[in-house]
């Protein structure tokens, strides 16, 4: 028997964790009213805690390939479940989704509205033209300096988009004619 420091409750000692002064509700208790008042530093100890978990996973095999069994057996549901979640949680995702076009630290970011962003994946592609695979691109390229704006987007096709790559107009344009000659 052991008698807590907190609840000053008599336990038997297989309440108690190895070495510790308080039995297990209470430490429960503690440990998830610190995170709590902590949540900066409990993300950066999850971070850090999750990178190496990730490296080893990748390095094992076996684990790699039941991972991409279970994905691909149950795309469907993860798909569904990704759906409802965008729809419960717009303005998370709207905030997802932005950030995720950042290429490189420091680069503003500015909500695009939804009717901003039908609007653009309508329009056919500056370029060609073309309607078909319509994507987002930014005329002056977030890892040159750009900002992730309605103002700096522009709808490019698939194929237009990826010869772009990183460029400014003006040196697409001279790629373009180079490609011609």
């Amino acid at each position: 028997m052991k008698i807590c420091k907190t609840c000053q409750v008599e336990l038997p000692l297989d309440n108690f964790y190895k070495a510790a002064s308080k039995c297990k509700p209470c430490h429960s208790a503690y440990t998830i009213a610190w995170q709590k008042a902590n949540p900066d530093r409990v993300k950066v100890y999850n971070n850090r805690s999750n990178k190496k978990r990730w490296k080893v996973q990748k390095e094992d095999k076996d684990f790699m390939l039941k991972k991409t069994l279970y994905r691909q057996a149950n795309r469907d549901v993860r798909i569904e479940t990704a759906k409802r979640w965008n729809q419960n949680n717009k303005d998370r995702y709207r905030i997802h989704v932005a950030k995720s076009h950042i290429k490189r630290k420091g680069a503003d970011v500015f909500i695009i509205l939804d009717r901003e962003m039908k609007a653009l994946y309508a329009s056919s592609c500056a370029f060609c033209n073309s309607r078909e695979k319509i994507t987002m691109d930014h005329i002056i390229p977030i890892s040159r300096g750009g900002r992730h704006s309605i103002g700096n987007l522009q709808p490019l096709c698939k194929s237009c988009n990826s010869s772009k790559k990183s460029r400014l107009i003006s040196e697409y344009k001279y790629y373009l004619a180079k490609l011609g000659k």
